[in-house]
């Protein structure tokens, strides 16, 4: 019965938000959710990994250093119709207010939907492992009820 309980925790666990903190997908989810509300620093839930995550979809010269310890995202103009151009990702050395690295290739929608992909994956490998308990519950229980002998004194 235990073996249920420890399946369906495991399957619940991703989308608690309070645990969110101590597993990759959590951590990026909330790095990428602030991100998009403003700008992440050094020292937020999930900041390193969602710098890595952006250095492993850009190309390298777009790859953010150990330098940058600020990631913000925003326009560089807008163009002459007046619409604002594609939203970019920026990267800030905590000793300047001006961008060190502007990723123009690809677009912020892009790596948005990359690294969204990522979380997606990571939150169903931790749900998989739910149901896998559950299924060995389910096969302990029947192998229990057919063969009741074994375990009875």
């Amino acid at each position: 019965m235990s073996i249920y309980f420890v399946g369906a925790i495991t399957i619940t666990y991703p989308g608690i938000a309070w645990f969110e903190k101590f597993h990759k997908p959590g951590r990026l989810l909330r790095a990428l959710e602030e991100l998009e509300a403003s700008s992440i620093s050094e020292g937020k839930t999930g900041f390193q990994e969602l710098k890595h995550e952006i250095n492993n979809i850009v190309e390298s010269k777009y790859k953010m250093g150990k330098n940058i310890d600020k990631i913000d995202v925003g326009t560089k103009s807008i163009n002459i119709s007046g619409r604002v151009t594609p939203l970019k990702i920026k990267g800030y050395n905590k000793d300047s207010e001006k961008p060190e690295i502007w990723i123009k290739e690809p677009l912020f929608a892009n790596i948005r939907y990359q690294i969204d992909r990522k979380i997606r994956r990571g939150k169903t490998k931790i749900r998989t492992i739910g149901i896998i308990f559950i299924v060995i519950g389910v096969g302990l229980q029947m192998f229990a009820s057919i063969y009741p002998h074994l375990f009875s004194p």
